[in-house]
């Protein structure tokens, strides 16, 4: 397969519900500053921060096969794969009931998904443990002919 690259965004409701707190956070202490000591104001503002941080790390899940190698990664947490080391390869459905949510979750059975968000995905069994992956894709069977075409096993 050519060189592959996605990046796939979290649903948008995340992004409003996470502004909608820090808003209403940053206004409680612009309201009642005068009632609330210097500690209290800088852990409320901390943890606004703490907050985005995380958002921003987990809001895009990218997605690179650059020659016998998948990337995934979520901001600064990010996994490679050899590709000729994947095995059960298949294109699956994703289903909230799973993974819980969205972002770099534990499933059910024990498969680690990297979830942005989408309908399906691929997974597959990777390495001597085979342990269990799942990454949800805008393009699962074009991504699925790649590594197979690239060394991964059915």
């Amino acid at each position: 397969m050519n060189d592959y690259f996605e990046k796939q965004w979290v649903p948008k409701i995340f992004l409003i519900i996470t502004a909608a707190v820090v808003v209403a956070s940053l206004y409680s202490i612009y309201t009642s500053y005068q009632m609330l000591a210097y500690s209290t104001m800088a852990i409320i503002a901390g943890t606004d921060v703490l907050l985005v941080l995380i958002f921003v790390n987990f809001a895009q899940l990218t997605i690179s096969i650059n020659g016998n190698e998948l990337l995934l990664a979520f901001g600064w947490f990010k996994k490679r794969f050899v590709i000729n080391e994947i095995s059960s390869l298949e294109v699956a459905d994703y289903h909230f009931r799973d993974f819980g949510g969205y972002g770099l979750r534990h499933g059910r059975g024990g498969v680690m998904g990297f979830v942005a968000g989408g309908k399906r995905g691929v997974k597959f069994s990777y390495g001597p443990q085979n342990k269990k992956f799942f990454f949800t894709t805008d393009q699962a069977e074009k991504v699925y002919t790649g590594l197979i075409q690239s060394g991964a096993k059915k």
